[in-house]
């Protein structure tokens, strides 16, 4: 499993007056194969470090390539500036999560 983390700067109330776009970019990234989910993580005041896993490299970066003008179109006018890469490579390490019911 691969990972790749980002950190996303929203312009003030930018996820609700983009939901449209903010959908149509999740199902765009979803339909690409190797894509195996991701995570939102609300660091507060519109910050967002977004953790997307994949099956390889050669799939998130097949996904990179499928997904940039879709994320240029709907993400950037929602966006302070361009997302931060974080960190990308091999998961060492897959913890079990169990959601609140």
């Amino acid at each position: 499993m691969y990972a790749v983390v980002r950190r996303i700067g929203f312009v003030p109330g930018a996820p609700a007056r983009g939901a449209t776009e903010l959908e149509t970019f999740r199902q765009v990234h979803e339909q690409q194969p190797g894509f195996i989910g991701s995570l939102d993580i609300d660091e507060g005041d519109g910050r967002h470090v977004i953790v997307n896993l994949w099956n390889s490299a050669a799939a998130a970066d097949a996904g990179r390539q499928a997904v940039g003008p879709v994320a240029v179109r709907t993400m950037q006018p929602l966006t302070t500036e361009p997302p931060e890469l974080l960190a990308v490579g091999e998961v060492s390490t897959a913890l079990s999560v169990r959601h609140p019911d």
